[in-house]
């Protein structure tokens, strides 16, 4: 059994869970991929001995929780066990996850170096490509910890925070590490959030800033970006030059998108 799981109590309940969210328990350990998508993680138990099975594998590379129940105490124990395996993809959307559970997150963004340095036959060393908290209550300020989490040598390419309550302060952090040169974002989604023009702004200076990695900004449903919002990323699409369109580089509301053009 995987460390911190032996003897653990709870076997025949969690196969029952298997078998009512009709689960292949083999396949937990044994997959690249795992999708409980809207399987109901909400008893504690089974969430922990799921998080045991979990830290057991050595191929999981893909795992989606969205609409799982999943609250902060546990998600907890699952994310502690995806940091001792080679996880790439994580969708927690659709939670109800808070500020608690972003240290735990971060830390599978950018792994300690011991567990780093333990990565797989590949030699890319561990840490998250793609990562998506649509509809977790997060909040801005703690949306703004994942920024120093982004920095190199981290290799996320791919983060969504739609309807997670991103503001000025989550984009002033976000905006410094794609600003960063070595930054391996590419997307970064921050939709139905609470920026505002000081953040748009900030956001602007980091595309025009950005070696080129960065691809795709979405900012729809920010509805505090007004015209000098809206202007200074229309300023940033253009000095990226004609091969970089408005629609290719930030998704924003129409009044966003009319200046640009």
């Amino acid at each position: 059994a995987p460390h911190g799981c032996d003897g653990m109590a709870g076997d025949e309940a969690f196969e029952e869970w298997c078998r009512a969210q009709n689960v292949n328990l083999l396949s937990l350990s044994t997959s690249l991929e795992v999708d409980l998508k809207r399987r109901s993680l909400k008893d504690p138990a089974i969430a922990r001995r799921l998080a045991c099975v979990l830290r057991g594998s050595s191929v999981l590379r893909r795992l989606i929780l969205s609409g799982t129940d999943l609250v902060d105490d546990t998600a907890g124990s699952i994310l502690e066990a995806l940091r001792h395996t080679s996880i790439e993809a994580l969708d927690l959307s659709d939670n109800h996850l808070t500020a608690v559970s972003v240290p735990a997150v971060a830390r599978l963004i950018r792994p300690a170096d011991g567990l780093a340095a333990d990565a797989g036959k590949d030699g890319e060393g561990r840490g998250l490509k793609e990562l998506s908290l649509d509809g977790n209550a997060l909040g801005d300020a703690a949306i703004a910890q994942l920024g120093e989490a982004l920095l190199p040598p981290a290799r996320l390419t791919t983060l969504s925070l739609q309807h997670a309550g991103a503001g000025d302060n989550s984009a002033y952090a976000l905006a410094r590490a794609i600003a960063t040169p070595g930054c391996a974002l590419g997307m970064l989604s921050l939709a139905y959030g609470l920026v505002g023009n000081c953040g748009a702004a900030a956001l602007a200076a980091s595309l025009a800033a950005n070696d080129g990695t960065f691809k795709r900004l979405m900012l729809s449903g920010n509805l505090r970006i007004g015209d000098l919002g809206g202007q200074a990323l229309a300023e940033a699409l253009l000095a990226r030059g004609e091969g970089s369109p408005a629609g290719a580089i930030v998704d924003s509301d129409e009044q966003v998108r009319d200046i640009a053009a």
